[in-house]
């Protein structure tokens, strides 16, 4: 997917604050923590910016991610990734392409969708 300077993209910002302690992660591991926050006020998990730029690249450790959803109730980040492949029309039964590589691609089409743009969207 081709990338602008006209739209917010995490990706390539997301490491810089992170050393890289662990290889095969690049995230620092902290045993004094256990458990880390982040909170935004979206209602829906799907258009949240933390979700789609941090979500899907702690996805792949052994992490475990929920979503307080609007009615408190919380959600696997598993099953919010299969409503954003429903909401993008993505069929997990593709015979091209790996389940893995719809996620990747769900969350690239979301991102282009509510990321920042300096130009209009049409």
């Amino acid at each position: 997917m081709v990338r602008t300077l006209n739209s917010a993209d995490c990706h390539p910002l997301l490491f810089w604050r992170f050393a890289p302690v662990h290889p095969a992660t690049n995230w620092v591991h902290n045993p004094d923590y256990s458990a880390v926050a982040l909170l935004c006020a979206e209602k829906d998990p799907l258009t949240c910016h933390r979700m789609l730029l941090i979500c899907r690249y702690l996805r792949a450790d052994d992490v475990v991610i929920s979503h307080i959803l609007e009615d408190g109730a919380l959600e696997d980040n598993r099953d919010t990734e299969m409503r954003l492949m429903r909401l993008l029309k993505l069929d997990s039964d593709d015979l091209f392409c790996s389940k893995e590589e719809l996620i990747e691609l769900a969350y690239n089409l979301q991102s282009e969708k509510v990321a920042y743009s300096l130009i209009e969207k049409a």
